[in-house]
Parts: C-alpha cells; structure tokens; sequence
C-alpha cells in the first residue's frame, strides 16, 4: 500500500487537532434530569372531560354529605 509522506509540521497539527476534539469529547455537560411522570403529550379529548366529570361527581357527593349532616 502507497503511503505519502507528511511532513513533521503537518502531524503535529494533527496530533493538537486530534488531542483538542478528544479533550471537548471527554468534557460531561449537566443534562436537566427528565421527570419520570411527565406526561409525553397532551391528554387527549376524552381524559380531559372525564378528568372533569370525576371532579364534579366528587364535589357533588361532598356537598350532599355536608348538607345530610
């Protein structure tokens, strides 16, 4: 195999090239940690309006158990 010949300048670019580039790669950033329980979209249509008529079922019975008592 035909190899060409590189001058002593040109590896000792190389060689600062290759050292800075691994030195940026091994420098860890601080990621924000992701909430597990986050949802992943919106609720849809149908969650939201039963997400309201559970509220309004719940606050129903609550009246009526404090206006029995």
């Amino acid at each position: 195999m035909f190899h060409c010949a590189r001058s002593k300048a040109d590896s000792k670019e190389t060689d600062s090239k290759l050292k800075s580039n691994n030195a940026a790669a091994g420098k860890q950033t601080k990621k924000a940690t992701k909430d597990p329980n986050e949802p992943k979209r919106p609720a849809g249509a149908f969650f939201v309006f039963m997400r309201l008529v559970i509220n309004n079922l719940f606050l129903g019975t609550l009246f009526y158990m404090m206006k029995t008592e």
